[in-house]
Formats: C-alpha cells, structure tokens, sequence
C-alpha cells in the first residue's frame, strides 16, 4: 500500500519515511488542491519553490520529492498524499543528511522500511529525538502544527520525540551528516 503523508489546510511541514519509487514531484503530489510545495537547501542557502501552474502540473526550481528533504506543502484538503516507498533491502545502506551550520530543513526517516501512517493514519511512528538527530551537533529543532498553527520545539536531552513523516527545522552548532 502507499504511504500517506496526512495534510490538513494550510502549510504543513512534511516529509516522506524514504525514497519514493518515483521522485518526480507530479508523481509524488497528485492532488490539484496542492497550491505549492516548498524546500530549503541548507548547503545552499536557497529556497526551491514549485507552484501549480495552468496545465494543473506543479512547476518551478523544485521538480522532485526525496527522503531527504523537508517540504511546505500548501493545501486546501484534508487529503493525504499517496506516495510509493519500497522499503529498502537487507544490503540497502541508508542515505545520511548533509547538514551545515545554522538551520537545516530535514526529514525524519524511518530506516525500518515502515511507513510513516500508524493506526489508520492517527499517529506517526515515533523516534527518539537523540538518537535520530545524535550523529549531528544538534542545539535545537522546530516542527510546524498545522492545525494548531504554532510551531513545537524539541531540545536536545529532554527524551523528546520526532515523528516519521513530519519535517523539522534543525540548527546545528556545526557541519556534519544526520545519520538516520
């Protein structure tokens, strides 16, 4: 079965639990209620947008979704984006995160091969904030409540969770690799 990445209206701060089989973004984001999707590279500095255009294709700097990055996605349905992700093989090696000093924009994977939907879509797996974020200097992270509308911050020691599926932005006091 796909994986469901749940959205609620509005921007929501999402990623997927790995690879998609297929990355271009007008095969990962189906639906037209889909205004924009947005991601920031970090190694960069520089925003990459996609916007619907009039064919009704999601067009601009951003043309594919990985499992590496975190995305706005704009919406106005409470439809979820379906999305194949194979899970990964025995020999398969997971994919780290480049990040750099200051704020990242990251995913949270989940090297497990499950997806990211838990109990008919209710909950997401969650995963300990220091052991997914413990091969980075981590100072700090923010994920974004859509339906709440505020932004909830995680710090480092505090046993606090991540959820696969959810996007966070995660400053750190130096250059390195997540290590999922």
């Amino acid at each position: 079965a796909d994986e469901k990445v749940l959205l609620v209206p509005g921007s929501n701060l999402v990623s997927l639990s790995g690879e998609p089989a297929d990355s271009d973004i007008n095969v990962v984001v189906t639906l037209t209620e889909v205004s924009s999707v947005i991601t920031y590279e970090s190694a960069t500095g520089t925003w990459k947008t996609a916007t619907r255009d009039s064919s009704g294709n999601l067009s601009g700097s951003l043309s594919s979704f990985d499992g590496q990055h975190a995305y706005w996605v704009s919406t106005s349905t409470f439809e979820p984006i379906e999305v194949e992700i194979p899970q990964q093989g025995l020999s398969a090696v997971p994919a780290s995160i480049d990040v750099v000093t200051g704020w990242n924009l990251v995913a949270v994977t989940n090297s497990s091969g499950s997806g990211a939907d838990v109990n008919g879509n209710a909950t997401g797996i969650q995963l300990g904030a220091d052991a997914y974020f413990g091969s980075t200097a981590w100072v700090t992270a923010y994920t974004w409540d859509t339906k709440a509308e505020l932004w909830v911050k995680k710090l480092p020691s505090t046993f606090a969770q991540l959820t696969v599926g959810k996007g966070y932005w995660l400053y750190v006091s130096e250059d390195g690799f997540l290590i999922p």
